[in-house]
């Protein structure tokens, strides 16, 4: 029940950032996922912010990436690198709300990059993922289908 409220309180408080959900990806100032880059996730195992000579239009927003080899690798397989969920937190995303993530808060999972807001919404989701996942991609659909 905690858990839900936080969700709750934090959906609220991002209603009133600087964010955007241009076809369903979030993104802001530095473009898709904060400017990190997709693709080190799946490759390093960890966060590296892209460069703004390395970037690539998908979706509506701007991807950056650490190299021209990072760059090609999304732009022949974006779906393959890019986060779920358009990149919002797939835990709150699993109880029907649209919060941003913290690109340094990820997993991956059947080779699928997840992002979170929270170390504890990381932590949850990893304890339940099927059931997390489920949900998740529940509202995801309505979600789609409302947009």
């Amino acid at each position: 029940m905690r858990e839900v409220a936080l969700i709750l309180i934090i959906s609220i408080f991002f209603t009133f950032l600087p964010l955007s959900v241009s076809g369903l990806t979030y993104s802001n100032k530095s473009g898709a996922i904060k400017g990190y880059d997709p693709v080190s996730f799946h490759l390093s195992r960890r966060e590296r912010k892209g460069k703004i000579i390395h970037t690539y239009q998908w979706q509506g927003v701007t991807w950056h990436f650490k190299d021209v080899t990072n760059k090609k690798l999304f732009i022949t397989s974006p779906t393959k690198y890019a986060p779920k969920f358009g990149g919002f937190c797939a835990t709150a995303m699993a109880k029907g709300a649209i919060v941003p993530s913290d690109p340094k808060i990820s997993a991956i999972y059947n080779q699928q990059l997840y992002l979170f807001y929270s170390k504890d919404a990381r932590d949850a989701w990893q304890q339940s993922k099927k059931r997390y996942l489920e949900n998740a991609k529940s509202s995801w659909q309505k979600l789609i289908k409302r947009n």
